[in-house]
Protein backbone atom coordinates (compact mmCIF):
# COMPACT_ATOMS: atom_id res chain seq x y z
CA UNK A 1 0.00 0.00 0.00
CA UNK A 2 2.74 2.38 1.12
CA UNK A 3 4.53 1.46 -2.01
CA UNK A 4 1.55 2.25 -4.59
CA UNK A 5 1.23 5.57 -2.66
CA UNK A 6 4.64 6.63 -3.23
CA UNK A 7 4.10 5.60 -6.95
CA UNK A 8 1.21 7.40 -7.51
CA UNK A 9 3.24 10.44 -5.19
CA UNK A 10 5.65 10.07 -7.59
CA UNK A 11 3.88 10.33 -10.94
CA UNK A 12 1.91 13.59 -9.86
CA UNK A 13 5.18 15.01 -9.37
CA UNK A 14 6.55 14.33 -12.71
CA UNK A 15 6.41 17.51 -15.08
CA UNK A 16 4.03 17.05 -17.85
CA UNK A 17 5.44 15.85 -20.72
CA UNK A 18 5.12 18.50 -23.87
CA UNK A 19 2.15 17.46 -26.62
CA UNK A 20 3.45 17.15 -30.05
CA UNK A 21 1.02 19.74 -31.76
CA UNK A 22 0.21 17.13 -34.87
CA UNK A 23 0.82 14.24 -35.91
CA UNK A 24 2.42 14.52 -39.21
CA UNK A 25 6.01 16.20 -39.58
CA UNK A 26 5.77 19.21 -41.67
CA UNK A 27 8.23 20.44 -43.92
CA UNK A 28 8.44 24.27 -43.02
CA UNK A 29 7.03 25.95 -39.83
CA UNK A 30 7.02 29.76 -40.37
CA UNK A 31 6.27 31.82 -37.43
CA UNK A 32 4.29 35.37 -38.56
CA UNK A 33 1.79 35.48 -40.19
CA UNK A 34 2.37 39.42 -41.83
CA UNK A 35 3.20 40.02 -45.54
CA UNK A 36 7.33 38.85 -44.76
CA UNK A 37 5.60 35.10 -43.07
CA UNK A 38 2.84 34.82 -45.95
CA UNK A 39 5.18 35.47 -48.94
CA UNK A 40 7.78 33.10 -47.47
CA UNK A 41 5.16 30.41 -46.96
CA UNK A 42 3.58 30.78 -49.92
CA UNK A 43 7.14 30.46 -51.67
CA UNK A 44 7.91 27.45 -50.22
CA UNK A 45 4.71 25.57 -50.38
CA UNK A 46 5.17 26.44 -54.59
CA UNK A 47 8.11 24.52 -54.34
CA UNK A 48 6.40 21.47 -53.10
CA UNK A 49 6.62 21.58 -49.38
CA UNK A 50 4.30 21.48 -46.60
CA UNK A 51 4.29 24.71 -44.54
CA UNK A 52 2.32 25.97 -41.71
CA UNK A 53 2.00 29.36 -40.70
CA UNK A 54 1.07 30.23 -36.95
CA UNK A 55 0.97 34.03 -36.04
CA UNK A 56 -0.64 35.45 -32.57
CA UNK A 57 -2.62 37.83 -34.29
CA UNK A 58 -3.29 39.04 -37.87
CA UNK A 59 -4.25 42.17 -36.83
CA UNK A 60 -1.32 43.17 -35.52
CA UNK A 61 0.87 42.81 -37.65
CA UNK A 62 2.54 45.70 -39.55
CA UNK A 63 1.44 45.03 -42.69
CA UNK A 64 -2.29 46.22 -42.04
CA UNK A 65 -0.81 49.55 -40.52
CA UNK A 66 1.41 50.28 -43.54
CA UNK A 67 1.74 52.70 -45.85
CA UNK A 68 2.18 50.11 -49.13
CA UNK A 69 5.20 51.94 -50.61
CA UNK A 70 7.60 50.37 -53.27
CA UNK A 71 9.87 53.03 -52.98
CA UNK A 72 13.90 52.82 -52.79
CA UNK A 73 14.74 56.15 -54.21
CA UNK A 74 11.94 58.34 -52.05
CA UNK A 75 13.85 56.36 -48.89
CA UNK A 76 17.14 58.03 -49.80
CA UNK A 77 18.87 55.50 -49.31
CA UNK A 78 22.88 55.19 -49.52
CA UNK A 79 24.22 53.15 -52.60
CA UNK A 80 25.38 49.55 -51.00
CA UNK A 81 23.78 45.96 -50.70
CA UNK A 82 20.16 47.58 -48.95
CA UNK A 83 19.58 49.40 -52.17
CA UNK A 84 20.68 46.93 -54.08
CA UNK A 85 18.18 45.05 -52.49
CA UNK A 86 15.39 47.21 -52.27
CA UNK A 87 15.82 48.20 -56.40
CA UNK A 88 15.69 44.20 -57.02
CA UNK A 89 12.68 43.98 -54.78
CA UNK A 90 10.97 46.83 -56.82
CA UNK A 91 11.17 45.28 -60.01
CA UNK A 92 10.22 42.22 -59.45
CA UNK A 93 6.73 43.42 -57.37
CA UNK A 94 4.72 43.35 -61.03
CA UNK A 95 5.46 39.82 -61.85
CA UNK A 96 5.03 38.26 -58.32
CA UNK A 97 1.25 40.57 -57.79
CA UNK A 98 0.00 38.44 -60.99
CA UNK A 99 0.76 35.51 -59.34
CA UNK A 100 -1.37 35.87 -56.90
CA UNK A 101 -5.04 34.78 -56.61
CA UNK A 102 -7.51 37.18 -58.52
CA UNK A 103 -9.11 39.59 -57.53
CA UNK A 104 -5.37 40.82 -56.76
CA UNK A 105 -4.44 44.59 -55.66
CA UNK A 106 -2.97 46.83 -58.12
CA UNK A 107 0.28 48.37 -58.51
CA UNK A 108 -1.15 52.73 -58.20
CA UNK A 109 1.89 55.25 -59.49
CA UNK A 110 0.47 58.20 -61.55
CA UNK A 111 3.82 59.37 -63.43
CA UNK A 112 5.71 58.30 -60.26
CA UNK A 113 6.66 60.01 -56.60
CA UNK A 114 7.60 63.69 -56.40
CA UNK A 115 9.52 64.42 -53.33
CA UNK A 116 9.44 68.25 -53.16
CA UNK A 117 11.63 70.21 -50.68
CA UNK A 118 10.55 73.14 -48.27
CA UNK A 119 13.39 74.89 -47.15
CA UNK A 120 16.85 75.84 -48.26
CA UNK A 121 19.50 72.84 -47.69
CA UNK A 122 17.04 70.17 -46.67
CA UNK A 123 17.88 66.44 -46.88
CA UNK A 124 16.10 66.11 -49.90
CA UNK A 125 17.46 69.23 -52.00
CA UNK A 126 21.48 68.17 -50.74
CA UNK A 127 20.29 64.61 -51.66
CA UNK A 128 21.86 62.82 -54.81
CA UNK A 129 19.83 59.64 -55.83
CA UNK A 130 22.56 57.22 -56.66
CA UNK A 131 21.60 56.45 -60.42
CA UNK A 132 21.85 52.19 -59.73
CA UNK A 133 18.31 52.89 -58.42
CA UNK A 134 16.79 54.36 -61.51
CA UNK A 135 15.89 57.75 -63.30
CA UNK A 136 15.00 60.37 -61.46
CA UNK A 137 14.90 64.33 -62.13
CA UNK A 138 15.07 67.12 -60.45
CA UNK A 139 12.56 70.06 -61.50
CA UNK A 140 12.46 73.63 -59.68
CA UNK A 141 9.30 75.23 -57.96
CA UNK A 142 7.66 75.87 -60.76
CA UNK A 143 7.82 72.97 -62.98
CA UNK A 144 7.03 71.13 -59.84
CA UNK A 145 3.75 72.02 -58.90
CA UNK A 146 2.68 72.40 -62.71
CA UNK A 147 3.46 68.68 -62.14
CA UNK A 148 1.54 68.86 -59.00
CA UNK A 149 -0.61 71.23 -58.83
CA UNK A 150 -1.98 70.74 -55.04
CA UNK A 151 1.52 71.74 -53.87
CA UNK A 152 2.28 75.06 -51.97
CA UNK A 153 5.37 77.24 -51.46
CA UNK A 154 7.91 74.57 -52.81
CA UNK A 155 11.61 75.33 -53.89
CA UNK A 156 11.85 72.38 -55.73
CA UNK A 157 12.44 68.52 -56.09
CA UNK A 158 12.85 65.43 -56.96
CA UNK A 159 10.81 63.07 -59.46
CA UNK A 160 11.07 59.60 -59.33
CA UNK A 161 8.94 58.09 -62.57
CA UNK A 162 9.52 54.45 -61.35
CA UNK A 163 8.31 54.74 -57.77
CA UNK A 164 4.49 53.36 -56.96
CA UNK A 165 2.48 51.54 -54.20
CA UNK A 166 0.13 48.87 -53.35
CA UNK A 167 -2.58 49.00 -50.62
CA UNK A 168 -1.41 46.64 -48.25
CA UNK A 169 -4.35 45.44 -46.35
CA UNK A 170 -6.03 44.47 -49.63
CA UNK A 171 -2.36 42.61 -50.28
CA UNK A 172 -2.41 40.51 -47.37
CA UNK A 173 -6.16 39.67 -47.39
CA UNK A 174 -5.11 38.31 -51.40
CA UNK A 175 -2.00 36.95 -49.97
CA UNK A 176 -4.00 34.68 -47.51
CA UNK A 177 -6.45 34.12 -50.17
CA UNK A 178 -3.58 32.62 -52.13
CA UNK A 179 -1.41 31.13 -49.45
CA UNK A 180 -4.65 28.72 -48.33
CA UNK A 181 -4.98 27.81 -51.91
CA UNK A 182 -1.48 26.29 -52.39
CA UNK A 183 -1.94 24.40 -49.24
CA UNK A 184 -0.15 26.73 -46.93
CA UNK A 185 -1.53 25.90 -43.21
CA UNK A 186 -2.54 29.25 -41.49
CA UNK A 187 -3.46 28.59 -37.61
CA UNK A 188 -4.05 31.79 -35.68
CA UNK A 189 -4.34 32.76 -31.83
CA UNK A 190 -1.05 30.74 -31.83
CA UNK A 191 1.22 32.16 -28.83
CA UNK A 192 4.86 31.04 -29.55
CA UNK A 193 6.65 30.46 -26.36
CA UNK A 194 9.82 29.46 -27.75
CA UNK A 195 12.50 27.15 -29.75
CA UNK A 196 13.96 23.98 -28.88
CA UNK A 197 17.48 24.38 -30.11
CA UNK A 198 19.55 21.82 -29.57
CA UNK A 199 23.56 21.12 -29.07
CA UNK A 200 23.84 19.28 -32.52
CA UNK A 201 23.45 22.35 -34.46
CA UNK A 202 19.58 22.34 -35.22
CA UNK A 203 16.55 23.45 -33.97
CA UNK A 204 14.01 20.63 -33.02
CA UNK A 205 10.44 21.61 -32.16
CA UNK A 206 8.68 25.38 -31.91
CA UNK A 207 7.56 25.33 -28.40
CA UNK A 208 3.50 27.31 -28.33
CA UNK A 209 2.64 28.94 -25.05
CA UNK A 210 -0.32 26.06 -24.21
CA UNK A 211 2.25 23.67 -24.32
CA UNK A 212 2.42 21.71 -27.05
CA UNK A 213 5.50 21.06 -29.87
CA UNK A 214 5.31 21.67 -33.55
CA UNK A 215 7.79 19.71 -35.10
CA UNK A 216 9.28 20.31 -38.98
CA UNK A 217 12.23 20.13 -40.90
CA UNK A 218 12.83 23.51 -41.01
CA UNK A 219 11.94 26.63 -38.87
CA UNK A 220 11.77 30.23 -40.36
CA UNK A 221 10.98 32.90 -38.14
CA UNK A 222 9.31 36.07 -39.38
CA UNK A 223 7.68 37.52 -36.50
CA UNK A 224 8.48 41.24 -36.93
CA UNK A 225 8.92 43.69 -34.27
CA UNK A 226 8.90 40.76 -31.70
CA UNK A 227 11.48 38.33 -33.26
CA UNK A 228 14.11 39.40 -30.45
CA UNK A 229 11.63 37.33 -28.27
CA UNK A 230 12.73 34.43 -30.07
CA UNK A 231 16.39 34.93 -31.38
CA UNK A 232 18.85 37.59 -30.02
CA UNK A 233 18.94 39.92 -32.87
CA UNK A 234 18.59 43.76 -31.71
CA UNK A 235 15.16 44.46 -33.70
CA UNK A 236 12.85 46.70 -31.79
CA UNK A 237 9.43 47.85 -32.47
CA UNK A 238 9.61 51.39 -34.04
CA UNK A 239 6.28 53.28 -33.64
CA UNK A 240 4.41 55.05 -36.45
CA UNK A 241 1.38 56.80 -36.42
CA UNK A 242 -0.71 57.33 -39.81
CA UNK A 243 -4.06 59.57 -40.72
CA UNK A 244 -6.58 58.89 -43.01
CA UNK A 245 -8.62 62.09 -44.00
CA UNK A 246 -11.75 62.10 -46.67
CA UNK A 247 -12.89 65.15 -48.78
CA UNK A 248 -14.90 67.94 -47.20
CA UNK A 249 -18.97 68.41 -47.24
CA UNK A 250 -18.90 70.07 -50.35
CA UNK A 251 -17.22 67.16 -52.24
CA UNK A 252 -14.44 69.39 -53.46
CA UNK A 253 -11.23 67.52 -53.77
CA UNK A 254 -8.60 70.38 -55.47
CA UNK A 255 -6.72 70.01 -52.32
CA UNK A 256 -5.57 66.73 -52.78
CA UNK A 257 -2.54 65.43 -54.42
CA UNK A 258 -2.61 63.24 -58.11
CA UNK A 259 0.35 61.11 -57.24
CA UNK A 260 2.29 60.40 -54.23
CA UNK A 261 3.82 63.24 -52.41
CA UNK A 262 6.75 61.92 -49.96
CA UNK A 263 8.37 64.87 -48.04
CA UNK A 264 10.85 65.10 -45.86
CA UNK A 265 9.15 64.08 -42.93
CA UNK A 266 6.17 62.83 -44.16
CA UNK A 267 4.46 61.56 -47.19
CA UNK A 268 0.87 61.40 -48.65
CA UNK A 269 -1.10 59.09 -50.65
CA UNK A 270 -4.32 59.27 -52.88
CA UNK A 271 -5.49 56.09 -51.80
CA UNK A 272 -9.58 55.65 -53.14
CA UNK A 273 -11.69 58.53 -52.28
CA UNK A 274 -9.39 59.30 -49.29
CA UNK A 275 -5.87 60.62 -47.98
CA UNK A 276 -2.99 58.38 -46.25
CA UNK A 277 -0.79 60.65 -44.32
CA UNK A 278 2.04 59.28 -42.74
CA UNK A 279 3.69 58.75 -40.70
CA UNK A 280 5.58 59.32 -37.60
CA UNK A 281 8.72 57.46 -36.53
CA UNK A 282 9.00 56.88 -32.64
CA UNK A 283 11.01 54.43 -29.92
CA UNK A 284 7.80 53.10 -29.17
CA UNK A 285 6.07 50.01 -28.76
CA UNK A 286 2.63 51.57 -27.95
CA UNK A 287 0.10 51.16 -30.23
CA UNK A 288 -2.45 54.14 -29.99
CA UNK A 289 -2.64 57.41 -31.44
CA UNK A 290 -1.92 60.15 -29.52
CA UNK A 291 -2.60 64.49 -30.06
CA UNK A 292 0.88 65.07 -30.55
CA UNK A 293 1.74 62.53 -33.66
CA UNK A 294 -1.33 63.58 -35.27
CA UNK A 295 -0.96 66.81 -34.90
CA UNK A 296 2.53 66.47 -36.26
CA UNK A 297 1.15 64.68 -39.09
CA UNK A 298 -1.65 67.03 -40.16
CA UNK A 299 0.84 69.99 -39.87
CA UNK A 300 3.30 68.72 -42.38
CA UNK A 301 0.65 67.24 -44.92
CA UNK A 302 -1.02 71.17 -44.94
CA UNK A 303 2.83 72.30 -45.41
CA UNK A 304 2.92 69.77 -48.77
CA UNK A 305 -0.82 70.48 -49.81
CA UNK A 306 -2.45 73.25 -47.89
CA UNK A 307 -5.49 72.66 -49.77
CA UNK A 308 -5.84 69.73 -47.39
CA UNK A 309 -6.61 72.07 -44.36
CA UNK A 310 -9.87 71.47 -45.72
CA UNK A 311 -10.31 68.39 -45.37
CA UNK A 312 -11.96 65.84 -42.81
CA UNK A 313 -10.03 64.03 -39.76
CA UNK A 314 -11.45 60.57 -41.02
CA UNK A 315 -9.41 57.68 -39.51
CA UNK A 316 -6.25 57.19 -37.23
CA UNK A 317 -4.09 54.48 -36.35
CA UNK A 318 -0.71 53.30 -35.34
CA UNK A 319 1.53 50.34 -36.51
CA UNK A 320 5.24 48.79 -34.69
CA UNK A 321 7.78 48.42 -37.39
CA UNK A 322 10.32 45.76 -36.80
CA UNK A 323 14.02 47.84 -36.90
CA UNK A 324 17.19 46.96 -36.87
CA UNK A 325 20.22 48.84 -35.07
CA UNK A 326 21.64 49.69 -38.19
CA UNK A 327 18.18 49.56 -40.47
CA UNK A 328 19.05 46.70 -42.96
CA UNK A 329 17.25 43.56 -42.71
CA UNK A 330 18.28 40.18 -41.23
CA UNK A 331 17.54 37.34 -43.84
CA UNK A 332 18.79 33.68 -44.35
CA UNK A 333 19.80 30.49 -41.69
CA UNK A 334 20.80 31.04 -38.48
CA UNK A 335 23.58 29.15 -36.87
CA UNK A 336 21.32 26.57 -36.37
CA UNK A 337 21.62 24.56 -39.76
CA UNK A 338 17.39 24.28 -39.98
CA UNK A 339 16.73 27.60 -38.20
CA UNK A 340 16.11 30.82 -40.84
CA UNK A 341 14.98 34.25 -40.68
CA UNK A 342 13.19 37.21 -42.47
CA UNK A 343 12.71 40.10 -40.80
CA UNK A 344 13.83 43.33 -39.62
CA UNK A 345 12.26 45.62 -42.34
CA UNK A 346 12.09 48.83 -41.04
CA UNK A 347 9.90 50.57 -43.78
CA UNK A 348 10.64 48.78 -46.27
CA UNK A 349 8.57 45.52 -45.30
CA UNK A 350 5.98 45.54 -48.09
CA UNK A 351 8.83 46.14 -50.51
CA UNK A 352 11.23 43.60 -49.60
CA UNK A 353 8.56 40.36 -48.44
CA UNK A 354 8.49 38.96 -51.95
CA UNK A 355 12.16 39.15 -53.04
CA UNK A 356 13.33 38.43 -49.42
CA UNK A 357 11.04 35.09 -49.64
CA UNK A 358 12.20 34.02 -53.08
CA UNK A 359 16.04 34.49 -51.78
CA UNK A 360 15.42 32.04 -48.69
CA UNK A 361 13.73 29.71 -50.67
CA UNK A 362 16.66 29.73 -52.91
CA UNK A 363 19.09 29.07 -49.64
CA UNK A 364 17.27 26.36 -48.58
CA UNK A 365 17.14 24.48 -52.13
CA UNK A 366 21.11 25.14 -52.20
CA UNK A 367 20.52 27.34 -55.64
CA UNK A 368 21.25 31.15 -54.62
CA UNK A 369 23.23 32.52 -57.56
CA UNK A 370 26.85 34.10 -56.50
CA UNK A 371 24.78 37.88 -56.51
CA UNK A 372 21.54 36.72 -54.31
CA UNK A 373 24.57 34.82 -51.74
CA UNK A 374 26.21 38.35 -51.56
CA UNK A 375 22.87 40.31 -50.51
CA UNK A 376 22.12 37.75 -47.94
CA UNK A 377 25.42 37.93 -46.55
CA UNK A 378 25.22 41.35 -46.00
CA UNK A 379 21.99 40.62 -43.91
CA UNK A 380 23.24 37.66 -41.92
CA UNK A 381 21.94 37.55 -38.56
CA UNK A 382 25.35 37.44 -36.82
CA UNK A 383 26.41 40.68 -38.23
CA UNK A 384 25.68 42.29 -35.24
CA UNK A 385 27.84 39.68 -32.83
CA UNK A 386 31.40 40.21 -31.86
CA UNK A 387 33.45 37.53 -33.66
CA UNK A 388 34.21 34.47 -30.91
CA UNK A 389 37.39 33.03 -32.59
CA UNK A 390 40.08 34.03 -34.84
CA UNK A 391 38.47 31.38 -36.92
CA UNK A 392 34.96 33.04 -37.45
CA UNK A 393 34.17 34.65 -40.80
CA UNK A 394 33.73 37.87 -39.75
CA UNK A 395 37.57 38.59 -39.52
CA UNK A 396 38.17 37.18 -42.54
CA UNK A 397 39.52 39.35 -45.95
CA UNK A 398 36.44 40.03 -48.27
CA UNK A 399 34.05 38.28 -46.44
CA UNK A 400 31.38 40.34 -47.20
CA UNK A 401 31.69 39.34 -50.66
CA UNK A 402 32.56 35.54 -50.32
CA UNK A 403 32.51 34.25 -53.70
CA UNK A 404 34.31 31.10 -53.40
CA UNK A 405 32.35 27.66 -52.88
CA UNK A 406 29.28 27.14 -53.62
CA UNK A 407 26.67 29.44 -53.30
CA UNK A 408 24.30 27.98 -51.07
CA UNK A 409 26.61 27.57 -48.48
CA UNK A 410 27.54 31.44 -48.52
CA UNK A 411 25.33 31.69 -45.38
CA UNK A 412 26.85 28.78 -43.58
CA UNK A 413 29.97 29.68 -43.75
CA UNK A 414 30.51 31.69 -40.67
CA UNK A 415 28.23 29.44 -38.20
CA UNK A 416 30.75 26.22 -39.19
CA UNK A 417 33.54 28.52 -38.16
CA UNK A 418 32.25 29.86 -35.20
CA UNK A 419 31.21 26.44 -34.20
CA UNK A 420 34.79 24.82 -34.98
CA UNK A 421 36.54 27.32 -32.75
CA UNK A 422 33.95 27.50 -29.61
CA UNK A 423 36.96 25.98 -27.83
CA UNK A 424 39.65 28.31 -28.42
CA UNK A 425 37.20 31.12 -27.09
Amino acid sequence: MLLLLLITTAAALRPPQARVATTKKLDVVVVGGGISGLATALELARRGRSVRVVSRDLAKSATLAAGGMLAPQAERLEEGPLLDLCVQAREAWPAWLDTLDAPRPTLNAVGGFVSPSLTAGSTIETWRPPSSAGPSEWLDGNALRAMEPSLGNVRGGWWYPLETWVDPVATHECLLRTCESAGVEIHTDQDVAGLDLARDGSCSALRLKDGSLLEAADYCVAAGAWLRGLLPIPVSPQKGQMLSLSPPPNGDRTGAPARVVYGEDCYIIPRDNNIVVGATVENSNTMHCDVEGVHALLGRAQKLCPGLGQWQLDDAWAGLRPTTTDGAPVLGRTRWSNLWVCGGYWRNGILLAPTAARLLADAMDSSLSDKDASLLDACRWDRFFAPVSSSSSRLREGHAGLTTGSPADLDRIGYGAITAGEADA
